[in-house]
């Protein structure tokens, strides 16, 4: 009976790729799916001052709940290409980024440093 050996380093390949692939598979979102999911929804974000939330418009207006600065307003567009620029009204001044998005699965997003999630509608009335 003969036996079937893989070369060594062989199955660690194998365990490995499918993982190290996962990686590379995110790609940025076009400015569709942008739009399709995050107008009309409030945006969630982990940041290291605490959770910040962002109502997104149609109109190229989000009403944000910032854990710092409280209750803030500001600008967005999202470019052909899928490059989303966020422009947020602070007391101090103002602050634009600029960036693409990113779908992880599960409902999870990264745009730059920033894990993203979404909350159907205007959840914390900050439209209003």
């Amino acid at each position: 009976m003969k036996r079937f050996c893989f070369p060594p380093g062989y199955v660690n390949f194998i365990i490995l790729a499918p993982l190290l692939l996962k990686g590379m598979g995110d790609r940025p979102m076009s400015a569709a799916d942008i739009m399709k999911q995050f107008l009309g929804n409030t945006v969630v974000a982990e940041l290291p001052q605490g959770t910040a939330y962002d109502y997104i418009r149609a109109d190229g207006v989000h009403f944000g709940l910032h854990p710092e600065q409280g209750k803030v307003r500001g600008s967005w567009q999202v470019d052909s290409a899928g490059k989303t620029c966020v422009t947020w009204t602070f007391a101090s001044g103002s602050s634009t980024n600029c960036g693409t998005i990113e779908s992880l699965g599960d409902g999870k997003y990264r745009w730059g440093d920033k894990t993203l999630k979404v909350e159907p509608g205007d959840a914390r009335k900050l439209g209003q």
